[in-house]
C-alpha cells in the first residue's frame, strides 16, 4: 500500500507516511506540508495497492448508475491564511 498527496491539483505527487494500523481500521497516514505562502491550494490524495493499481484521477469510463464503482480521487480546495502575530 502506498499513499501519495498532491498540493497542486495533481501536477505533482509526494509520498505520505503510513501510520501503524490497528485491527479493523482504515489505513492511516500523514503528509507534512509547508505551504509556500497564503493562497488557495488544491489538495488530493490517492492510494496504490499491492498490485500496483492506483486510484484514477479522472471519472471512470464504467458507470453503474449508482456510483458504487467510482473510486476516483477528489480535489479539495483549501485556503491558507497568514496569522498576524500579537506583540
Amino acid at each position: 500500500m502506498r499513499i501519495e498527496v498532491s498540493t497542486d491539483g495533481g501536477k505533482s505527487w509526494g509520498e505520505a507516511r503510513l501510520l501503524p494500523r490497528t485491527d479493523y481500521s482504515w489505513y492511516r497516514w500523514e503528509f507534512l506540508w509547508q505551504p509556500p505562502g497564503a493562497g488557495q491550494y488544491i489538495l488530493m490524495s490517492r492510494a496504490t495497492n499491492s498490485k500496483g493499481e492506483t486510484q484514477p484521477t479522472e471519472f471512470p469510463n464504467k458507470w453503474d448508475g449508482r456510483s458504487y464503482g467510482n473510486n476516483m480521487v477528489f480535489p479539495h480546495l483549501v485556503e491558507v491564511r497568514a496569522l498576524s502575530r500579537r506583540p
